[in-house]
């Protein structure tokens, strides 16, 4: 049961898959339990799916043969048992070296500010919201030197397991803002790169923000950079307003800024 272990979504999916492939449930209550899925395509592309293994730290456990149809099926199913706030998008045959995390070339973060004095209630829940009004073509300018490949040591938090290596590439910040007709103001600051630290964009939102509110100057974003200095950077933005909005693999176009933030 998900109440014996810290509730996730990777949790929740795996729960399901357990049961539509008759893991014992037992597998997949470690902490340090590493599942993977690799399915391989039949030889000459005859509409089979050669093979699904799931493999438990490495070991296969299940091996099975199904059509595409039934994989376009298993996608369905897990929609259908799911909760309510997990939704499967697709289910695709992956090559077996595949890795979600590893295999990704760039990830697009979107996080979303409110800045108005008095911020629906109902928001909060998926934004930032911020009363004193911030300067957009200020903090525009700070993010600036930010883009490139940097070590960017002054914006991570320390974790568990966090390479020693902190050198990373943003390709690009976004930053733009939306009158909307009931008089708030809404900010989307969206960071494009191939890899990213433990908080490094609520980190970056954060000092950026500093610089908005005037509490700090445009260029300490960039000396807290060169001087791989947290203490001169911002506090971490809340971790409400951010979302993992897209991801490019291999065949995939770049990942590219929006027009639009969603609405919730």
């Amino acid at each position: 049961s998900l109440d014996e272990r810290v509730q996730s979504i990777k949790g929740e999916v795996l729960e399901i898959a357990a049961e539509l492939t008759q893991l014992e449930e037992k597998l997949l209550h470690p902490s340090d339990t590493q599942v993977a899925v690799f399915v391989s395509l039949a030889d000459g592309y005859t509409g089979e799916v050669d093979s699904v293994e799931v493999a438990i730290n490495g070991e296969p456990v299940v091996h099975h043969v199904y059509t595409f149809k039934e994989l376009e099926a298993l996608g369905k199913a897990l929609t259908a048992m799911v909760p309510e706030d997990i939704r499967i998008r697709l289910a695709i045959a992956t090559p077996p070296d595949f890795d979600p995390s590893r295999s990704a070339l760039e990830k697009r973060y979107l996080y979303r500010i409110r800045n108005t004095p008095s911020a629906p209630p109902l928001s909060r829940r998926f934004e930032w919201a911020i009363r004193t009004p911030l300067d957009l073509a200020a903090m525009q300018r700070a993010a600036g030197p930010l883009v490139g490949t940097h070590d960017f040591a002054a914006y991570r938090n320390r974790s568990k397991g966090e390479p020693e290596n902190t050198v990373r590439t943003v390709r690009a910040i976004d930053l733009r803002a939306w009158d909307r007709e009931n008089g708030d103001r809404e900010i989307a600051v969206q960071v494009i790169g191939s890899g990213f630290l433990y908080r490094m964009v609520r980190n970056l939102v954060g000092t950026l923000v500093e610089v908005g509110r005037g509490s700090m100057p445009e260029g300490q974003p960039e000396q807290a950079l060169r001087e791989r200095d947290r203490g001169l950077g911002g506090p971490s933005a809340p971790p409400q307003g951010l979302f993992l909005a897209e991801i490019q693999y291999p065949g995939e176009p770049d990942c590219a800024m929006t027009d639009s933030v969603p609405h919730f």
